[in-house]
């Protein structure tokens, strides 16, 4: 079954620093917090600016379980800022499910502002999460690729 899930844009947590997410905060409402092992590298579409480095993240709370909250999160601030619209593909290794998701947000100096996918119904397993990102701003960059494996309960 091919389960398709598009949300606008999801941000919380506006001003939250990317140093507040690589030590865990934001996570204290959440029983789990898994990362896929994996960091997006591309291009700032600034170019003399830091690269964009995308990260996803798992939270899983009791009261969903097999529908966990998606994150991606640029590891990098930016000087100037940029819109940053990313877009997960995800497929449940062990039952086969899939779905997608795509947003947007914006990213910043001094802050990343995540995007969230919320209780997206990926189901138990390990799931794949293809990440794909475009970047937007005064020169256009090649969309950043990649995937991590999530463990969802």
């Amino acid at each position: 079954m091919k389960v398709r899930t598009v949300f606008g844009a999801a941000i919380v947590a506006v001003g939250v620093s990317t140093g507040a997410f690589s030590v865990g905060v934001g996570s204290a409402g959440a029983d789990t917090v898994d990362r896929a092992d994996v960091i997006c590298w591309g291009l700032s579409p600034n170019i003399v600016d830091l690269p964009y480095a995308g990260r996803i993240a798992a939270y899983q709370w009791d009261a969903t379980p097999g529908r966990p909250t998606i994150e991606i999160t640029s590891a990098q601030p930016s000087i100037w800022g940029y819109q940053t619209n990313p877009a997960i593909r995800w497929t449940n290794l062990a039952t086969g499910e899939s779905g997608e998701a795509v947003g947007s947000g914006r990213v910043g100096l001094g802050s990343t502002n995540p995007v969230f996918f919320l209780h997206l119904p990926t189901g138990a397993g390990p799931v794949r999460v293809d990440l794909t990102t475009v970047n937007a701003g005064p020169i256009q960059v090649p969309p950043v690729h990649c995937s991590g494996v999530i463990d969802i309960r």
